[in-house]
């Protein structure tokens, strides 16, 4: 599964490198991609992954987060 967070509060590489690693240490991610330009984080975990958790790991390195809802395309028939 995928989660996207909105981050604000980072302004620089070590504030990526402190949130990086706090999301990393929540039980079930597997893989956390940070961009500082964007204000996003990517993070591909298991199902069963706790997404408050996710956020508590954010605000614990001092910046805060919310989910990102990705609009997903429609097709119409």
């Amino acid at each position: 599964m995928e989660t996207h967070l909105q981050i604000s509060g980072m302004t620089c590489g070590h504030c990526v490198q402190g949130v990086t690693k706090s999301l990393q240490n929540v039980p079930g991610v597997q893989l956390v991609v940070v961009d500082l330009a964007s204000g996003r984080a990517l993070i591909q975990h298991e199902e069963n992954a706790d997404t408050h958790a996710m956020i508590a790991a954010v605000e614990e390195e001092g910046h805060s987060a919310l989910l990102k809802h990705l609009e997903k395309p429609t097709h119409e028939q």
